[in-house]
């Protein structure tokens, strides 16, 4: 910006010296006339400079930070964006935040030290990995209360996924076994295999269920494993000095990500070929990760840096980075991608933090309906939302196809305002006069 008022400055005298025996007139009249010459002169510059600077969204902001349990872990929030759940690992206990107030309003009781927790697709209950005690509380999203615990036999459970069809929950042990127990969430029977014998860490479903990937602490290495056979499909070892953490898959499936905490590295993969793509050295120590809802953003928790950091997926590059509570180790975006919410474990907290990436009316004209939403029967899945859609709500021209950008979410106004579901979707400007949908 100083570069460019001083290339101003450099044109203007330029300009005086041109036109100097009507800029040096002596009299008054003459001096009046230059000033109002170089006020105009220096107008239209700033008009055309604010016309060539890019507008930027505001920053990620802190909006909040919440009072939980002891040792807060793992945290997810609910499809229809109204709760956000958190495992406190030495209270032996599950926090409930409302999102609208940033209140936790609610702490359950669940087994001896929960360290993950997956909410069903369907938003209907919470299920969490209570580590010591070998077992899965099942909590109702609608009573807040435990309404099954499954024993795993004293399996160190350490880590929870709930498949895309609802259908089973994938739990995985960290006490060296290495096995995976697959859970019936219907009738709560209990299936299991030991793909590697190893301390599992985590573990994360492609969008679609067809294989799942499973980050491996003993042999540092990262697995993909075929959800229907069970079978292994790959296997990465990393070696060195890694640590395979957190593994997250991006919400169109191209994409899966890793923390690698030991060689502070988040290493990425075309997920459908399961092909290495690059190594990202953006943060120290990364922990928790999660995507945005579109897919353009990658959140990820530093805890030596006390940072939140936002990663632009396309260019692997830093954009943003937040301070949190001590220790930050999980992160959850919101179903509408308008909040991030981090666990801070020595700070007993959670930060809230407003991504401030709502609709832009900057560089080209907005679609004429900013907003498209509809009810749709509960247990309805967001995959679901736009072989559902009415034709009313396609928008013609827009940057990315008719089944783009649907999300499912809870509102107030269905059902003559009793409230229930509905699919929703934004348009946001994606730059060079295209806008997309969220």
């Amino acid at each position: 910006m100083t570069g460019y008022f001083s290339l101003l400055l450099r044109m203007w005298a330029t300009r005086r010296n041109a036109h100097g025996c009507e800029e040096q007139m002596s009299d008054r009249t003459g001096r009046g006339r230059a000033m109002a010459h170089m006020v105009a002169f220096f107008a239209v510059a700033v008009t055309a400079l604010a016309a060539a600077v890019p507008a930027h969204a505001a920053s990620p902001t802190v909006v909040a930070t919440v009072a939980v349990g002891g040792s807060p872990e793992a945290i997810a929030v609910q499809p229809d964006g109204r709760f956000a759940w958190v495992a406190n690992v030495t209270s032996n206990s599950v926090s409930v935040i409302d999102t609208a107030s940033n209140v936790e309003v609610d702490r359950i009781t669940v087994g001896a030290s929960p360290t993950d927790l997956a909410i069903t697709p369907a938003g209907d209950h919470v299920w969490v990995a209570n580590r010591v005690a070998g077992t899965v509380s099942v909590i109702s999203t609608a009573t807040h209360s435990v309404d099954q615990t499954v024993n795993l036999g004293g399996s160190q459970t350490s880590a929870i996924a709930i498949a895309p069809d609802g259908l089973t929950a994938w739990a995985a042990d960290n006490g060296g076994s290495g096995y995976i127990y697959v859970i019936n969430t219907s009738n709560y029977s209990v299936g299991s295999f030991s793909p590697s014998g190893g301390h599992l860490n985590d573990l994360a479903f492609t969008p679609n269920g067809s294989a799942v990937w499973v980050t491996d602490g003993t042999h540092q290495s990262i697995m993909v494993i075929d959800a229907v056979t069970k079978g292994l499909l790959s296997t990465f070892t990393l070696g060195g000095s890694s640590s395979p953490e957190a593994v997250a898959v991006s919400p169109d499936g191209s994409q899966a990500w890793v923390s690698d905490n030991g060689s502070s590295l988040i290493r990425t993969y075309d997920a459908p070929s399961r092909a290495p793509l690059a190594s990202l050295s953006v943060v120290a120590s990364p922990g928790g990760l999660a995507f945005s809802p579109d897919g353009r953003q990658a959140w990820v928790t530093s805890g030596p840096s006390v940072i939140a950091a936002a990663i632009d997926v396309q260019s692997g590059s830093v954009v943003d980075t937040v301070p949190t509570g001590l220790t930050p180790v999980a992160v959850a975006v919101s179903p509408d991608g308008s909040h991030v919410y981090v666990s801070n474990r020595m700070g007993n907290s959670v930060t809230v933090i407003a991504t401030n990436n709502g609709i832009s009316d900057q560089g080209g004209s907005a679609p004429t309906a900013p907003l498209q939403e509809f009810s749709v029967p509960a247990g309805t899945q967001a995959t679901q939302c736009a072989e559902l859609a009415p034709a009313h709500v396609d928008w013609p021209g827009i940057a990315r196809l008719r089944n783009a950008g649907w999300g499912l979410s809870y509102a107030d106004w269905p059902n003559d305002h009793t409230g229930g579901y509905v699919c929703s979707r934004q348009p946001y400007y994606a730059g060079n006069g295209l806008w997309s949908v969220r």
